[in-house]
């Protein structure tokens, strides 16, 4: 049986039940048995707009004649994702492969998973404009989101 709970992380490194409904399936599982789980963390709002952001300010800062000059954030982004091997293979019912970009949506990546993409995307940016990770992350907290 599958069973989804919420658990939060004490500073003595032991895991928590955060709701009444956790702490009955906690109560429920027999003491001694292993259990295995996949941890995830919610995303932030704000991270997810963050990357945009960022996006949005790199191109505009492009100069002109820049081969990033004039595109959307959004293909900026796929194009940087594609580049970084940030990418999904399927193959259709004829045997063709597909390659299409990870998805960036709430319910395909957690905070673990975007924070890496976020980290490896602001750092093509701040080398399209010159400048450090470090720098570039310190100025998107100007950016309006």
């Amino acid at each position: 049986m599958k069973n989804k709970i919420c658990l939060i992380k004490r500073k003595d490194i032991s895991l928590e039940p955060v709701y009444p409904s956790d702490i009955k399936i906690v109560k429920s599982m027999r003491s001694n048995v292993i259990k295995s789980a996949v941890i995830t963390e919610p995303r932030n709002p704000e991270f997810h707009n963050k990357i945009f952001a960022i996006c949005r300010d790199t191109l505009r800062t492009v100069p002109a004649g820049h081969i990033w000059e004039g595109k959307s954030p959004h293909a900026f982004l796929k194009a940087i994702m594609f580049e970084l091997g940030l990418v999904d293979f399927s193959m259709n019912i004829n045997g063709e492969i597909r390659v299409e970009v990870q998805s960036i949506a709430f319910d395909k990546m957690d905070n673990i998973e975007f924070a890496e993409v976020f980290k490896k995307v602001v750092t093509v940016c701040a080398n399209i404009l010159g400048c450090s990770y470090d720098d570039l992350n310190k100025r998107s907290k100007e950016i309006d989101l």
